[in-house]
Parts: C-alpha cells; sequence; structure tokens
C-alpha cells in the first residue's frame, strides 16, 4: 500500500466499507468478496458477477426507478463502460471525455473532470495507493485520479487504450490499443516492462477484454482480428483472434490460443475474458473462459492454456482462397464443448423463407454473387453472406452465474446476417485522394474526423481528386458513365457503401469487373437495366453504349494491372430485406445460458423486441448492444435491445421477470452495489449506434431500488 495507515485517520476520512477494500487490495485479493462493483467488470476477473441478493425473484416486481442523471454530454457514440462504486461514490465516463462522481443514493453530481476523448471507452477501475485513486484509459494513456475530489494525479503515456487496467500490489498493468500490454508503478509513475504482442508483422488489436487472476499472477487478454477482410501481408502465425495469457510479474507471454488462424471475417474475439474456480469443486482448479463472435466458447485451463474438456473442437477443411496471393489457413475449428451458443452459418434455404415474394425477389437480387457456408473465403468473384460480424457476443461480453453453487456462464448474443464483399480498386486515384487528404490534414486538423463510404463521394478531397483524375489524358473519360452514372458509382468507379450505423445502400465499385464472375449479372444492358429497377434505380442506356462503355473501362483495368495499380477494396455491410429489418428470419438475438460443468446449454431465450412506429410486434428477439450481469439472488438483468428496455430475467428458468423502458436504449451492463441498506441496480442508457436503434443518442445514468427499501 505504499505507507501505514491507522484505523482511527481511517475511520474519520473513510466509513468501514472502505476500510475492507483497503484490506483487500493490500492483501493482493479481489473485492468479488463484498458487496462492491470497484471495476466496471464487477471485478478483476471479469464475470460480471453480483453478489447483492436483496433483490430476489419474489421482490423485483417492486423495483422502481430511484434516479436518472443526465451529463449533458451527448455525442454520435455512445458511453459503453459500465460506471463503478467506489464505496461512497459512483464514478462513470461520458462520451465527451468527462469522468463524472455522483452520490449513488440520490444520483447528484459531486466532481466532474474532463480527461479528453475517448475517456474509459469499455471500462475503468479503482485501486488503493495512498488514497482511493480511479483509473481511467483515454487517447494517450491511462488518467489516474483521486476519488475524493476528481483531481487528475498522473497520465500515463501508454499511448490509447480502451478497456480498463489491471491494478495488482504496486503495478498498473494497461493493455493498450495496438501496442500491446505495460506495466506501471504506480508509486513511482515508471515503465516496469512492455510486452509487444506483434508477431510477423501484425499488431493484434486489443478492444474489448482484459482479466486478471490474482493467485496465478497472471492477466489474460483476447485480440481482434487485423487487416479486414484481406490479409495477403501476413502470415498463418500471429496473436491476432487469440486469447493470450501473461505473467505479470515477468511481462512474459505464458500461453496462447489463436482461435481463427489468419482470419479474413472479422470475427474477433470479444468480451473480458471470465476468470474462475471451484471448477467441479476442485478448489485448486482455476479456469477461464473466453468468447468469441462466432458463438463459440474457450474453456481453458488458466495455468497451461489446455482446453478443460477434452477433444473439445476438432479442425475441418474449408475453401481456398481465389485472391492473389491470400494463402488462408486450409482448416478452421469446430467447438463442441462447451457447447456454443451461436453460429456463423447462414441458411439459404431456410433463413428467408418468411419472407413475402416482393421482398424474397428483392433479396435474391442483392444475393445474385452470393455464396453461404462455412469459412467462406471472401472474394472479388462473390459475396459472402454469414452471421457473426456483431456476433455471436460482443465487445460487452458473459457473465459468470454462481447463485447455484455452481458455474454456468450467460451470454447476450446477435444473430443479424451480414454481407462481406471484395472488390478491386484504382490504386491511382485511391492514391490523389489519401494525397489530398494529407495535405488538409495538415492544414485543418479537425479533417480528420471520421468519414463514412457513404459520404466520401461528397467531400472536398474526394471531388479534387476526381477533377484531376479526369484530367488525365490515359485515364477513361467516358461520357455517359460521366453524366449518368458516376454521380452514383464515382468518377473513378470507386463506389459508395452504408455502414452499419447508416443503413445497406451500395452503389457498387465497378473497377475492375471484367476481371470478376459479377460480371455475368450485368453483361448487356437488360440485365443492367433489369438489376436497377430492383433497387427502384431507372437507367437508360443502349446496349451499343453499353458495350463500348464496357470496353473502355476494361482496356483501362488492363493498364491498372499491368502497371500493378489494380488493388483490393473490401468491406461489409448488415444484409436487410426491402422494409429494412435484418434480411434473415427472427430472432436477430437472444440469451443463452451454458453449464461449465458439463458443457451442455442449460436454456436460450429470445431477447427483446422489435417495434414498429405503429407499435407493432416485427420480430421477438432482437440484436442488443448492452450486456448484462447476474446475481447471487438467481437474477440477470440485462439490456440494449433497441426497445429500450431494461429486463430481468429468472437465471434458473431463463423466464422474464420485470421489465423497464429506459429514455434511450442501455448501452452498458448494468451494475449493482449496496448503500446504506439498499441494493441499486444502475445502467448506462446513451442510446445505440446501428441500424434498428433510435437515431437519438443520450446521456443518461439510471438507478433502480426495491420500492419498499
Amino acid at each position: 500500500m505504499g505507507r501505514e495507515i491507522t484505523l482511527v485517520a481511517l475511520i474519520k476520512s473513510r466509513n468501514l466499507i472502505i476500510l475492507f477494500f483497503m484490506i483487500a487490495h493490500a492483501a493482493g485479493i479481489l473485492a468479488q468478496d463484498t458487496s462492491s462493483w470497484q471495476h466496471s467488470s464487477g471485478n478483476s476477473q471479469g464475470t460480471r458477477h453480483a453478489l447483492d441478493s436483496q433483490i430476489n425473484s419474489q421482490n423485483v416486481n417492486n423495483l422502481k426507478s430511484i434516479w436518472t442523471y443526465s451529463s449533458g454530454d451527448i455525442a454520435t457514440n455512445t458511453v459503453q463502460s459500465s460506471p463503478i462504486f467506489t464505496g461512497s461514490k459512483l464514478v462513470s465516463v461520458t462520451a465527451l471525455g468527462n469522468v463524472i462522481a455522483l452520490n449513488p443514493e440520490t444520483g447528484k453530481l459531486i466532481w466532474k473532470t474532463y480527461i479528453g476523448i475517448p475517456a474509459g471507452r469499455r471500462g475503468i477501475t479503482s485501486a488503493f495507493n495512498n488514497g482511493l485513486k480511479i483509473f481511467v484509459p483515454n487517447g494517450e494513456g491511462v488518467v489516474e485520479l483521486d476519488e475524493e475530489s476528481g483531481k487528475i494525479i498522473h497520465t500515463y503515456p501508454t499511448e490509447i487504450a480502451l478497456v480498463a487496467p489491471v491494478i495488482h500490489q504496486n503495478k498498473m498493468i494497461v493493455a493498450t490499443l495496438e501496442d500491446g500490454i505495460k506495466a506501471y508503478d504506480i508509486n513511482s509513475k515508471e515503465l516496469i516492462w512492455h510486452l509487444s504482442l506483434e508477431k510477423n508483422n501484425v499488431s493484434p488489436r486489443i478492444w474489448s477484454g482484459f482479466s486478471f487472476e490474482p493467485s496465478l499472477n497472471m492477466a489474460y487478454v483476447v485480440t481482434g482480428s487485423s487487416n479486414g477482410l484481406t490479409g495477403r501481408s501476413r502470415e498463418l502465425s500471429d496473436h491476432s483472434v487469440s486469447l493470450i495469457a501473461i505473467d505479470v510479474e515477468t511481462g512474459s507471454l505464458d500461453w496462447s490460443f489463436q482461435h481463427i488462424p489468419h482470419d479474413v471475417w472479422d470475427l474477433d474475439m470479444v468480451g473480458s475474458p471470465m476468470v474462475i474456480s471451484n471448477h467441479k469443486q476442485d478448489n485448486n482448479f482455476v479456469a477461464v473462459v473466453a468468447l468469441s463472435k462466432t458463438g463459440d466458447i474457450l474453456f481453458f485451463n488458466a495455468r497451461t492454456g489446455a482446453p478443460v474438456f477434452p477433444n473439445s473442437f476438432k479442425n475441418q477443411k474449408v475453401m481456398k482462397s481465389e485472391l492473389r496471393g491470400e494463402n488462408l489457413s486450409p482448416y478452421q475449428k469446430v467447438f463442441f464443448k462447451p457447447e456454443p451458443y451461436a453460429d456463423i452459418i447462414v441458411d439459404k434455404e431456410n433463413d428467408f423463407n418468411h419472407l413475402n415474394p416482393i421482398n424474397k425477389k428483392f433479396l435474391d437480387a442483392k444475393l445474385r454473387n452470393a455464396k453461404f457456408g462455412f469459412y467462406v473465403p471472401p472474394s472479388i468473384n462473390y459475396d459472402v453472406v454469414m452471421y457473426g460480424l456483431h456476433g455471436g457476443v460482443n465487445w460487452f461480453g458473459g457473465s459468470i452465474d454462481q447463485s447455484s453453487h455452481s458455474n454456468e456462464l450467460v451470454i447476450p448474443y446477435n444473430r443479424d446476417p451480414w454481407i462481406l464483399r471484395v472488390f478491386h480498386q484504382d490504386n491511382l486515384h485511391n492514391f490523389l485522394v489519401r494525397a489530398i487528404q494529407k495535405i488538409n490534414r495538415t492544414i485543418d486538423p479537425s479533417s480528420l474526423s471520421y468519414i463514412s463510404p457513404w459520404e466520401k463521394l461528397k467531400t472536398p478531397q474526394s471531388q479534387l481528386a476526381d477533377k484531376i483524375y479526369t484530367k488525365m489524358p490515359f485515364t477513361p473519360s467516358n461520357q455517359i458513365f460521366l453524366e449518368d452514372c458516376s454521380s452514383c458509382h464515382g468518377v473513378a468507379r470507386q463506389g459508395a457503401y452504408q455502414d452499419e450505423s447508416e443503413g445497406d445502400q451500395i452503389y457498387p465499385p465497378l473497377v475492375g469487373l471484367s476481371f470478376s464472375h459479377k460480371m455475368r449479372s450485368v453483361s448487356n444492358s437488360q440485365k443492367l437495366q433489369s438489376l436497377h429497377r430492383e433497387f427502384d434505380i431507372s437507367i437508360k442506356i443502349s446496349d451499343e453504349d453499353y458495350q463500348e462503355m464496357l470496353l473502355q473501362f476494361k482496356k483501362y483495368d488492363e493498364k491498372l494491372l499491368k502497371f500493378n495499380m489494380l488493388g483490393y477494396s473490401s468491406f461489409w455491410q448488415i444484409l436487410l430485406d426491402k422494409d429494412g429489418y435484418p434480411a434473415t428470419k427472427p430472432p436477430w438475438g437472444g440469451i443463452a445460458k451454458i453449464n461449465l460443468e458439463s458443457g451442455s446449454t442449460t436454456w436460450k431465450k429470445k431477447f427483446g423486441k422489435r417495434i414498429d412506429e405503429d407499435g407493432n410486434t416485427i420480430a421477438d428477439g432482437d440484436k442488443n448492444f448492452g450486456g448484462l450481469m447476474t446475481t447471487k439472488s438467481g437474477l440477470i438483468f440485462s439490456t440494449g435491445t433497441p426497445d429500450k428496455f431494461i429486463y430481468a430475467i429468472d437465471t434458473k428458468s431463463g423466464k422474464e421477470l420485470w421489465k423497464y423502458q429506459l429514455p434511450y436504449a442501455g448501452s452498458a451492463p448494468p451494475i449493482s452495489y449496496m448503500f446504506n441498506g439498499c441494493q441499486y441496480i444502475v445502467t448506462q442508457a446513451t442510446g445505440g449506434v446501428f441500424v434498428g436503434f433510435e437515431a437519438k443518442k443520450g446521456d443518461v445514468i439510471a438507478a433502480f431500488k426495491l420500492e419498499t427499501c
């Protein structure tokens, strides 16, 4: 702890709850044995399980909204970090870079400190270091604040971090977004060690999960995918899409398991790894559970990295990539135990049979080039349709339910479909755009802000690049295309598309189309016009003019290929039907409970409802981006669906017991704490960023307690 603190002085400055926390931290143990929530995941083991039991299945119907707090900080993004409870304050972050402390009983603001965007993007934590301190990651590193005053004590220059750091004894261990794991001395503020996770030219991103087991001095991190839907610069062996164990004393990598070798599907490992003990009544056993967007569950011995269940997965042969220079792994894993809670395969025959004939015809046009299956690699010649890019589970992870004295895993998951696309790109035009952007950013740093792919055609930088491009003597300048088509497909045929926060519209890139099998669906003007009609676009062109246009473009594409200027662009989109709903039949999301003793599914339930503007239920079971926690009394509190409800669910049966509609959709897992004899349930409600959620974002923290308390 750095210095001795007398009991008398402690009682004068704090209450006895804080005394216990200090003893626990000094002893190097987590506060999971107390009614606390000192880490956004509940504890450093990431279990999101509350030991509070005042609220139970018999009285949960008496749960009432007790206060709400509005920060006034509203941005295009949402708050995805659960608050923490320090014993006397509720500490949280806002979308505009502030850290706030609230009275846990009334929700009144105590202090507010600006530390920069993003503040605690996916988690914060607290620890004792000459008094109680709050540790919040941001765009430069980790900021240490005094819990009493909110004053900034120090900023550790770790580089950008999104997940909550681990505090152990005199060390702060932080998982950075792209620069590996670093440990600092919280007294001297000096760097102790740095573990780079770069391997074979790949530095994996850590954006959703980091946990710690003090009895083993081991930290656990999950990594994301790298380089989008193509990876020709990568070797097979790296640390992306992996569960990694780190010795925090030495900073050495102890063991690593790669879930998907050479991932080109954006199927990250997600959520904080969850560390559990007492598995099958073995007091010496410690295991770690990690989750994937695919629906697979990695359940490993925390010491050795060996699967808990022997023969829990097998390797299955997959398709080879058709892209030049793309050498994918010939095998991917099929997991058996624990049972997967979701999968990635869209069933072409059965998952669209709910659509009416008009909608089905529309979707058939959209899927004219699509392939379905197990890890089908993205290609120039076809599109890939699958589940999984939003999960399965996403950054919010799961919870370990210990209410029945066994370890059961509770997971919220998504089941909305996606379409993955790869196209050629004109590297000459791409170079012009990037060069102009670089110059513009030097002049105006504010231009660094994100511009969606749908809006890029309209930016001054792109329009200037288009002008320069059309003045070059060797670039194609078909007048019909420039007058009738370039407003959608771009002067350089670069195309445009909406991302998952905007919609599913696309004007496909047309560069190198003659080299792709996709050309078959638009090989003459009749096919071209028929396809446009399906998307309510009117176009008239004679076949003679169209063939002349195609010939001109083909000759130019051949020049690009000859001079190595024909590159690749790749992207993914949500797959929606003609009415703007996920194209596959509901449910589009749910909650699953897995018994980790047997590895079998206990139950699955639909979660949330999609309601249209007239109040009609469109789907039972919807996508969710909030998360959940479990409690000792046998409840699940879950949120994050577009219907804006927070739900209480019985852990044994999966039955819904209570719900309350928030002002905005929940955006982070709820938490629980005891204060002055009452149990509080608190959740962030700042809305959703994806299609299906209300466009308006919020700034609310909402608290609940029993009406009788």
